[in-house]
């Protein structure tokens, strides 16, 4: 996959960027330029370089777009988007549109692989508002390789599958006229090892919209390709899709031996050439075959977990290193307001001494709420994605924890892994709503004795049973209030009532303490969030 990505973008070889736009070259930046690059620290270095030896703008636009390719490379998307937007804002100075069309393109394949989908479909209208302008076919094509992959990692199969057959259509199309025009050999690999991916691409996504029938045939076209002596020395080893395709085939033909090896395999072709998402996406196919054992099952999805996290990080670094670009500016803006009010005198001095305090007050309050809002989203997010994986459970400690916590046992290893599994679908449900809720309530429920419940809480939950059950509440009137923001006209009364509080007063002490905001200033904080407005007009 990494080499689709190389070969979809033509400035993603040095030599190629500029080239058409050599005469605006400086002659140290045009000799530097010369090199065809291939490792990612050279491109990097020689970009560098180029930055050093600059003499005027478009001689920058090369440097920068050298250091985003190097990054893009490795794959450290957020420099990689940083430097290449750098290089995209002088190429739309100086109004170069053909040089900006590559260079958007690797912006949107950067958002992509860190999952930024919004900002991706963004440069897809860029990319086809481009491609109007220019009536370039070859633009055309990218344009819609592009969108199909980003139909594909947003998991929408079907819709993607008519455009996938166009793409095939029209590789099946160049390759012939490529072959007439006796092009170099690296062409010809590239359009076949493209062609060959779209194959394994469009097997899947008929596997996931129902069609095996369809799925075969393509997986039967992949593999001629392999086996036909005219395009076999154009194609790398075969692609993670194709097993993963296969896999699923086996699996819904009982071939379970078979499935196992093809996911094996896919799963390690995903792994060796870094590509996640697509080995996210095996994982959790893998999980849902149900062809794993408990043991394995608990393993995959761990693996899964850690790739979820790892690419959220890498989205998590892309928008921040854009929001430090954003603040940057603002901070320009604001020290040059300030001079301005330097010079209003001392009644202003006043008014803005009063507001800063006010908003520093305002922060402290906005940041408790923003770090509730986190949670609540990380806690619902998490369940629905349990949710999405068969017979998961929510927040069930491995068996490997419940085994090292053997210095206090009370019962064998067994029956605790039972009680631990009973107290979490408690915690699924809201039976501690329940007013004046006891810890024989609780024991009733997880059908054993008191001495055993209080044991569980205090050693898997570490806290007191008072303590647990009111952060429970809290919890619950939390999800409830953010899930149905139609709610919030009511008073804390109505919410107290809701939780099992005996009191409204005694409801607003433990929501503070669990949370450090009051209900009341939760709730207006709340109904300031266009979330709340667009789930109370839905």
């Amino acid at each position: 996959m990494k080499k689709i990505i190389t070969l979809l973008v033509c400035l993603s070889t040095i030599f190629c960027f500029a080239q058409s736009y050599s005469k605006f070259l400086s002659k140290d930046v045009f000799n530097l330029n010369q090199e065809r690059l291939s490792n990612p620290d050279r491109m990097i270095i020689v970009g560098e370089q180029i930055l050093k030896v600059s003499k005027n703008e478009y001689d920058f636009s090369v440097g920068y777009f050298n250091i985003a390719s190097g990054y893009g490379r490795k794959e450290d998307f957020a420099k990689a988007i940083f430097f290449a937007k750098k290089s995209d804002s002088i190429l739309q100075k100086l109004n170069i549109e053909k040089e900006r069309f590559s260079m958007n393109y690797l912006i949107g394949l950067g958002y992509k692989k860190t999952g930024l989908m919004p900002q991706a479909y963004e440069q897809l209208a860029k990319l086809k508002e481009m491609t109007r302008q220019f009536n370039k076919s070859d633009y055309y094509s990218k344009v819609l390789l592009f969108e199909s992959l980003l139909l594909f990692d947003d998991k929408k199969y079907c819709e993607d599958i008519p455009i996938r057959k166009n793409i095939i259509k029209d590789y099946l199309s160049n390759i012939e006229n490529a072959k007439k025009n006796k092009e170099p050999k690296n062409i010809l690999t590239a359009m076949h090892m493209i062609l060959s991916k779209q194959r394994a691409y469009l097997s899947f996504e008929f596997i996931a919209c129902g069609d095996f029938i369809s799925a075969k045939e393509q997986i039967l076209y992949y593999e001629k390709m392999y086996e036909d002596e005219d395009t076999k020395p154009y194609l790398e080893e075969k692609f993670e899709l194709y097993f993963l395709s296969k896999a699923l085939i086996d699996a819904k033909e009982n071939r379970i031996s078979n499935a196992k090896a093809n996911f094996d395999k896919a799963e390690n072709a995903a792994e060796e050439r870094k590509y996640k998402s697509i080995h996210l996406l095996i994982l959790e196919q893998r999980l849902k075959a149900r062809i794993d054992n408990n043991e394995e099952k608990n393993k995959l999805f761990d693996h899964f977990v850690q790739l979820k996290d790892s690419l959220k990080e890498q989205a998590t670094q892309t928008i921040s290193l854009e929001s430090t670009i954003q603040n940057k500016k603002t901070e320009s803006v604001r020290k040059s307001k300030n001079i301005l009010l330097t010079v209003v005198g001392l009644l202003t001095f006043g008014i803005f001494t009063l507001v800063f305090f006010y908003r520093k007050k305002e922060k402290k309050n906005r940041k408790k709420f923003n770090d509730i809002i986190k949670k609540l989203e990380e806690s619902l997010k998490k369940k629905k994605d349990f949710a999405d994986i068969p017979n998961h459970p929510v927040n069930i400690l491995p068996v490997n924890e419940i085994s090292n916590k053997t210095d206090s046992r009370i019962m064998s290893e067994q029956k605790e892994a039972e009680l631990l599994q009973n107290l979490n679908e408690f915690e699924k449900g809201k039976e501690f709503t329940v007013k004046n809720f006891t810890l024989s309530d609780l024991a009733h429920f997880l059908n054993t004795n008191t001495k055993y419940t209080n044991y569980l809480i205090k050693k898997y939950r570490e806290k007191n049973f008072s303590d647990y059950i009111n952060g429970l509440k809290i919890r619950y009137i939390l999800e409830y209030i953010y899930e149905n923001p139609v709610h919030l006209k009511y008073k804390i009364q109505h919410f107290s009532d809701l939780a099992g509080f005996s009191s409204s007063g005694y409801f607003a002490k433990i929501f503070m303490q669990e949370t450090g905001l009051s209900p009341s200033k939760f709730i207006s904080s709340l109904k300031k969030q266009p979330h709340s407005h667009d789930k109370s007009n839905s």
